[in-house]
């Protein structure tokens, strides 16, 4: 922890816009487990110094989301126009749907290659059901698709009919055991 987070004014000073938007918000239904968890981390905090930075991080995780947030938890901004966030979105639920219906258990390990010093090094990781493998296939794809829109020049213009124009190769491995078949004649 550091020394920051035991000062009360540097405590009171993170949690005066909160105390401010829970009150405003205090008869909302929708977000009642929220404030409650939010009083739970102020109470804490402000009665354990010593728990402040923790605390802090429980907050952020409640609010990370939530329109109109008066602390951060929301990630950067994207710098990228809201109709390609927006297509990003899109495609990216389609693609998680597509890997993930796509996902038989045949396929469940996941070889990540990594050069360092002319070495190949390979980490085996298997995803845990079809619904990891659909999701983390799809974030790989729209992170390569920022990656294509912020290129100079431009390879993707950021639109649903420019997606047909961005190639991209493909590996499929397949695991396959063969029965070797015995003649005991």
């Amino acid at each position: 922890m550091t020394d920051k987070w035991i000062e009360d004014k540097y405590w009171n000073d993170k949690i005066a816009d909160l105390k401010i938007w829970i009150a405003e918000n205090e008869n909302d239904e929708e977000l009642e487990d929220t404030i409650d968890v939010l009083n739970l981390n102020l109470k804490r905090g402000t009665k354990k110094p010593e728990s402040r930075e923790k605390c802090w991080l429980g907050i952020l995780l409640e609010m990370r989301g939530i329109e109109g947030s008066p602390v951060g938890g929301k990630g950067a901004a994207s710098k990228l126009p809201k109709e390609v966030q927006d297509l990003l979105k899109e495609v990216q639920t389609e693609l998680e749907t597509a890997y993930g219906l796509s996902y038989t258990g045949v396929v469940k390990l996941v070889d990540f290659r990594r050069m360092k010093d002319d070495n190949e090094n390979t980490i085996r990781y298997q995803h845990e059901n079809n619904l990891a493998f659909g999701k983390a296939k799809a974030a790989g794809k729209i992170s390569m698709l920022k990656t294509c829109f912020n290129a100079e020049p431009q390879e993707w213009d950021g639109t649903r009919e420019g997606l047909e124009a961005l190639t991209t190769e493909i590996d499929v491995i397949e695991e396959a055991s063969e029965e070797v078949a015995t003649d005991d004649s």
